[in-house]
């Protein structure tokens, strides 16, 4: 099973390609968490991407939210 860091969700869910490595990354996250195998995220990591979207990306409550939602909801990922 593959644990995810919170630099590799914050790619998946923020389209921030300012420049070509961002959009590289983009593309590799997508491909990781769309993959479809085992994928884990620890507490720590889901209390971090909170963080990161509010506070460095601006993301208001319902758009964290939302973020949240949809990690639960991936059937191959485990969150602890």
């Amino acid at each position: 099973m593959i644990g995810l860091d919170t630099n590799v969700l914050a790619r998946y869910y923020v389209a921030d390609a300012a420049d070509a490595e961002a959009q590289r990354q983009r593309v590799a996250a997508r491909r990781l968490i769309e993959s479809g195998q085992p994928l884990m995220v620890s507490k720590s990591v889901v209390l971090e991407l909170e963080w990161v979207l509010r506070g460095y990306y601006g993301f208001v409550q319902a758009e964290v939210a939302s973020v949240l939602r949809h990690l639960l909801g991936l059937h191959h990922v485990t969150v602890e």
